[in-house]
């Protein structure tokens, strides 16, 4: 009986283990460059989830990492229902200290009856993984002169999927 037991607990486990597994490699693409191994992660969503005009709009970024480096590259499209100026993105850890960074504007464009606003952000390589290894989902809390504009924030499925991504890519420099 207990042979018949542990035989079919197996079968479950290997039945719904892939369920579980993802393939973070499918989001990296990994090449030389001049100054070492680039890194670009491809684009991303996070969703504002907040009441009012931007609910349910979407965040799409892709980040650039440059190894040995220091820094990474994150290139944000916020997609909103009228022009808006944004000069910071703001980040919180998990000890409640708020790290902001400027943003580039590259270009404002009409999309539909939207604006599709695009950023470029330099952020610390070493704060960014620091980030990411909090438990809770990360918000991105554009803002303009101090004032907030909008948050972005993960679902839980898509917050799993950035710290496998980058769980990956510490162990890819290292290898």
């Amino acid at each position: 009986m207990k042979r018949y037991f542990l035989t079919t607990l197996f079968f479950l486990l290997a039945a719904f283990a892939p369920l579980q597994a993802e393939n973070y490699l499918k989001y990296i693409v990994s090449r030389p460059a001049e100054r070492g191994m680039l890194y670009f992660v491809l684009p991303s969503q996070a969703e504002c989830r907040e009441e009012g005009a931007h609910k349910g709009s979407k965040l799409t970024f892709d980040v650039t990492y440059i190894s040995p480096g220091d820094s990474l590259r994150l290139n944000a499209s916020l997609l909103l229902p009228q022009i808006q100026k944004v000069d910071s993105l703001t980040f919180r850890d998990t000890q409640g200290k708020n790290h902001t960074f400027p943003t580039e504007r590259l270009y404002l464009e009409p999309r539909k009856s939207k604006w599709e606003l695009r950023l470029s952000i330099q952020v610390p390589y070493a704060l960014w993984q620091t980030l990411l290894s909090a438990q809770t989902p990360l918000t991105f809390r554009f803002s303009h002169k101090g004032q907030p504009v909008v948050n972005y924030s993960f679902s839980d499925k898509a917050w799993r999927r950035q710290q496998g991504i980058y769980q990956l890519i510490e162990q890819m420099k290292n290898d």
